[in-house]
């Protein structure tokens, strides 16, 4: 497998693996002061479950490391669909929302931030293998 990270000016990371040609998994994770945010991770149709999203994110991580340390923290920004991604990240890394339970038990319209998850730190890192 092949793995090709790009990055701009702005700190995001964006890496995209490969196997003969074919694009397995791709994410992007930008960096703001001391905190990552995975702003998208997905396998390609049929590629789920295969551990391309796993070897993924952790390449593109390892980048990141190398460039700027170790974080503060780590969000990662769920889009609503797909209830298992939710499940997972509050299963493996005790994922919080940023939007607090009372704005998002009474506000009628979509809040931003109700989409951002503020996860464990060290079990993110552990999981993902990114240890000084």
């Amino acid at each position: 497998m092949k793995f090709i990270t790009d990055t701009n000016i702005r700190a995001s990371f964006h890496t995209v693996a490969y196997e003969n040609e074919e694009q397995l998994c791709e994410c992007r994770v930008n960096v703001d002061d001391d905190t990552w945010t995975v702003s998208s991770w997905y396998a390609s149709k049929g590629n789920n479950n295969k551990g391309y999203g796993k070897a993924t994110l952790k390449a593109c991580l390892d980048e990141i490391y190398k460039k700027h340390g170790l974080p503060k923290r780590i969000e990662y920004i769920w889009n609503g669909t797909n209830s298992y991604v939710l499940d997972w990240l509050n299963k493996h890394f005790g994922a919080i929302s940023k939007c607090p339970i009372a704005v998002q038990k009474y506000a009628s319209e979509d809040d931003w931030d109700s989409h951002i998850y503020i996860l464990n730190k060290d079990k993110f890192l552990n999981y993902f293998e990114i240890v000084a």
